[in-house]
């Protein structure tokens, strides 16, 4: 072959090799650019457009699976990365790998992707609050992105009550019973930033007059006088008591309001047996009772001082029902408790005093001797045949001068009687009084037995003198009165006494020297 056809063959496979390397693009090294390797994206979200220069036909965009709020769409050279709205108080950012070619051979280039921290919110749903006068709870939604808040109140408006859990907060109160608006402001804290200014709501409740509900008992073993009771207040009194008027003479169940300076108001009295009324006339101890026609009533609801037996109200307030007991807690001395007995318009105690000190604290001298009996002038007391148990049941014999004594006898607010005292008691009951008066108890009277109809359950506990020590246990009960009258032959004024005993249906009343010991009964001043 001649040296002109060896060239032009080698000229010809040159050019072909030329053609082919430059009709295939991905035959060439991989080469790509990208228009930015950084991208930063507002925490509302949004779209940003990277541009991907290639000299490869095809390539590809990937970011960490967990990273799904960043979302990569390829269209032709160009990238689109957006991102969803970033709820949180904290930037985040991800990696875009965008590879072109395949093998060891590819080009890889990285886009950091950081997406903006959102600033710091709260926003609290269901504001204002108005709250009823049960302080019904309301319940409102907080949300933050900071992960965390916290609801105070003023420490002074203890009425208005608060509870969190999760994002939810409830505001609720204690009832109000005043016919009046009460506000308060709660403030909302939130996140660790003390500069993060704290939202504040208003909480209003409008008071009124309370409905209270009252179940009336049917035991009155406690106390024939019950008190119904709400938050340590005195909103009701029940008594089981003697009913003397016209032709009835019967112990009934009266419950009566109790008006906000703690006074009975004894006009108002609602009979239970029959939803009848009972009104008082506090000056001439008597009172007025219409039969009602109602059924026997287990509840009641108490509005403005007034009783009726239904109510409109969805959440009455519940009272409870307790004994009312005279409490005596005299320093120095046991806190004995009596129970009360309401007989016409006084109260007075079921049972008898039992102090060995003075109001003020004093020691009352206990006194067995005889003789130092008789010389006291400034009182003393002894136990009713020197037994314990027999003071618990039936109290002590007291000396006459220890009712005079100035450091004071009777419980507070209590006083021993004088005759106005026990007259006014005798003359509502009427006679018989000691059959009125006396326990029904065949323990205590063995002949002219008592009917307690009072509930003044007197007991023949006996007297005191030092010439037959202690007598009359079984057969007699001397109450001591603060009236005295002068006595000739002991040529002093002298306490009278009023006596219950098995020979007499009666209460006659006289006087003995101050040597004698007998049993007080106080009644409410």
């Amino acid at each position: 072959m001649t040296t002109k056809y060896v060239n032009f063959f080698f000229s010809a496979l040159l050019a072909l090799c030329v053609i082919t390397s430059c009709g295939d693009k991905d035959d060439d090294a991989p080469a790509m650019t990208v228009s930015s390797n950084s991208v930063t994206i507002l925490a509302a979200g949004g779209e940003e457009s990277i541009e991907i220069n290639t000299n490869q036909s095809e390539w590809t965009a990937t970011r960490p699976e967990l990273d799904s709020w960043c979302t990569l769409k390829m269209n032709g050279n160009t990238l689109k990365i957006s991102a969803s709205t970033n709820e949180t108080i904290t930037s985040r950012s991800t990696l875009v790998t965008v590879t072109a070619g395949i093998g060891t051979n590819a080009k890889i280039q990285e886009i950091k992707v950081t997406q903006k921290a959102a600033d710091p919110s709260l926003e609290i749903t269901g504001t204002p609050v108005a709250l009823d006068a049960a302080g019904t709870a309301v319940e409102l939604t907080v949300t933050t992105n900071t992960g965390s808040w916290n609801a105070s109140r003023p420490a002074a408006d203890t009425w208005c009550l608060l509870s969190q859990e999760g994002n939810k907060l409830t505001v609720s109160a204690e009832a109000y019973t005043v016919n009046a608006e009460r506000k308060t402001t709660i403030t909302i804290t939130y996140g660790e930033d003390a500069t993060l200014t704290p939202k504040t709501f208003e909480v209003t409740q409008q008071g009124a007059a309370p409905i209270y509900a009252i179940e009336i008992p049917t035991d009155f073993e406690t106390g024939d006088v019950q008190k119904a009771m709400y938050q340590n207040v005195k909103v009701a009194e029940i008594c089981w008591e003697y009913i003397k008027t016209g032709s009835t003479d019967k112990r009934m169940v009266v419950i009566y309001p109790v008006a906000e300076d703690g006074k009975t108001n004894l006009a108002k009295g609602l009979t239970v047996e029959d939803g009848g009324s009972i009104v008082w006339d506090v000056e001439t101890n008597t009172c007025t009772y219409t039969a009602g026609t109602a059924s026997a009533i287990s509840k009641v609801y108490l509005a403005d001082g007034n009783f009726s037996t239904t109510t409109t109200a969805a959440s009455p307030i519940k009272t409870t029902v307790e004994a009312d007991l005279l409490i005596d807690t005299r320093p120095n001395d046991t806190k004995f408790s009596y129970k009360i007995v309401k007989i016409g318009t006084q109260y007075w105690m079921a049972e008898n005093l039992k102090a060995q000190s003075y109001l003020n604290g004093t020691e009352i001298p206990r006194v067995t001797d005889g003789k130092e009996w008789d010389a006291n002038t400034t009182g003393a007391y002894r136990l009713p045949f020197a037994d314990t148990q027999t003071f618990l049941i039936h109290g002590a014999y007291y000396h006459g001068y220890t009712m005079y004594n100035e450091a004071g006898l009777a419980p507070e607010g209590w006083i021993v009687p004088s005759d106005d005292e026990w007259n006014k008691l005798r003359k509502y009951i009427g006679t018989p009084y000691g059959t009125k008066l006396k326990s029904s108890s065949s323990s205590y009277w063995s002949t002219n037995k008592g009917t307690n109809i009072t509930g003044f359950n007197a007991l023949s506990s006996g007297y005191y003198t030092s010439a037959t020590g202690d007598s009359g246990s079984g057969t007699d009960i001397y109450f001591w009165s603060t009236t005295k009258t002068r006595d000739l032959l002991a040529r002093q004024d002298v306490p009278h006494y009023y006596r219950l005993a098995n020979a007499s249906t009666g209460m006659p009343t006289d006087t003995h020297t101050f040597n004698f010991g007998h049993c007080i009964r106080c009644v409410r001043k």
